[in-house]
């Protein structure tokens, strides 16, 4: 059992993480092969360790939820941390079932989905055994729990809510890759931004909030005069704010961060990227990397990670928390933003370097969670795509394609109600590990007793 979890983990991990080789513009294939092999590895381990607890607690089915939220969880932690393939995120265009989200986050809908499939499993299982009463009571308890958070779901969506509105316009640039890697090309590229915004302004005159994606231009953009001048004439004349990526240069010269700027009327507030992508934006045992010649996959990306997340604030009522691309696939960040005092979320993403692959869609069905978890309206602002507007419930207000320019308008509420999940965060985990705990000192009472 232990090696088929660590077999069933290493083929979901490698097969969930094959957009490492989108970056084959920038790095050897061999590099790449061996880096996918090397954390494909380490990520099958938790599979294993997932077999291996199943195995020593008696290999009870109705101990598979527990195991698995909790072998989920431990699987996000630390500095080479991984949310992919978690479970819930598989339900976010469900939107009855997303709702189990506000409630105990993502971790809680992958409960909710093992349980449903152990209880099919053992439902099957009292039939081939010819135990039918247990089948059916085994079936009331399925249609009980599927029928309760379909219809909290559905109750939950059609709340009505009367905050306040606030008008906010995306631009998706669409700019290549090579294009934003090339020196010679960035006073063009700000240039374009420029003249989509002033686009945007003509078409939108009450927009009240701009957002540009992640790193516009792999340059020091606050310390480009004519840009920041004509950004600062543009917020004056028309009060419309303005949020986009930029590296920017800490206090030591060699200290550099991935950030969020706000240009308010004669100065701008940053946000810090806290939470680095590894292998792309920094490299967790490098010494162990540089050995492999694996220390600069993707180029311009060195950054320094910021230990306290800020809360960017255009006004008392209008207070953004920010996420910086792989920063939405962790939902501490946000929900931190959220007991801050967020009133709105921003997500803002480069999937330039991943071309079409299936990064993009990942990073916004998170980002749909994280609106969810948080009972918070997201903007993601992408630079070649998915970007989108996300009401608080899930649904997908406006949302652009893949590889084109855009440019999307919506109206957004601002919230200040917490849901359940911000409140008590992930009780689902803790009740969880408590419960495998008590499990094991059963069986252990119980070996004693006989």
């Amino acid at each position: 059992p232990i090696l088929n979890g660590f077999l069933f983990g290493l083929v979901l991990m490698g097969l969930s993480h094959l957009w490492f080789f989108e970056v084959k513009e920038w790095a050897s294939l061999l590099q790449l092969f061996i880096l996918w092999v090397v954390y494909s590895v380490y990520l099958a381990n938790f599979w294993g360790l997932f077999a291996l607890l199943y195995q020593y607690l008696g290999t009870k089915p109705w101990t598979i939820p527990f195991l698995w939220v909790s072998i989920e969880w431990i699987r996000s932690l630390g500095p080479i941390g991984n949310t992919a393939a978690i479970l819930g995120s598989s339900q976010a265009y469900n939107l009855p079932i997303l709702q189990l989200a506000s409630l105990g986050g993502a971790h809680l809908i992958s409960f909710f989905c093992v349980c449903i499939n152990v209880l099919i499993y053992t439902i099957v299982s009292a039939i081939k055994k010819q135990h039918y009463r247990h089948g059916l009571l085994l079936s009331a308890l399925l249609v009980l729990v599927s029928a309760t958070a379909f219809f909290y779901g559905k109750i939950k969506i059609q709340e009505e809510k009367n905050q306040e509105n606030y008008t906010v316009s995306i631009i998706q640039a669409n700019h290549n890759q090579h294009k934003k890697l090339d020196r010679t090309q960035y006073p063009s590229l700000r240039q374009d931004y420029l003249d989509l915004i002033k686009k945007e302004l003509i078409n939108t005159p009450k927009t009240e909030l701009i957002i540009l994606p992640e790193t516009i231009t792999p340059d020091l953009n606050l310390s480009q005069v004519e840009f920041m001048s004509e950004l600062t004439r543009l917020k004056k004349s028309t009060a419309t704010f303005f949020l986009f990526g930029t590296p920017s240069k800490g206090k030591s010269p060699t200290t550099f961060y991935n950030s969020v700027a706000l240009v308010l009327n004669d100065q701008f507030l940053l946000y810090h990227k806290t939470k680095l992508m590894p292998f792309g934006e920094y490299w967790p045992l490098k010494p162990l990397f540089k050995i492999l010649n694996l220390e600069s996959l993707i180029p311009l990306t060195e950054y320094t990670a910021d230990k306290t997340a800020k809360l960017l604030t255009l006004n008392p009522s209008v207070k953004i928390g920010n996420a910086i691309c792989l920063e939405a696939a962790y939902s501490k960040i946000l929900s931190q933003h959220t007991r801050s005092g967020a009133t709105l979320l921003c997500v803002l993403a480069n999937n330039a370097w991943f071309f079409d692959s299936s990064a993009a869609e990942r990073l916004f069905k998170l980002s749909i969670l994280r609106a969810v978890e948080n009972n918070r309206y997201l903007i993601q602002s992408a630079n070649t795509g998915i970007s989108g507007t996300i009401s608080n419930t899930g649904q997908v207000i406006n949302q652009s394609h893949l590889q084109t320019q855009a440019t999307l308008t919506g109206r957004v509420k601002l919230i200040n109600k917490h849901s359940l999940y911000i409140r008590y965060g992930n009780w689902i985990i803790w009740i969880s590990i408590l419960g495998l705990l008590l499990l094991q000192a059963s069986r252990k009472f119980s070996h004693k007793a006989s």
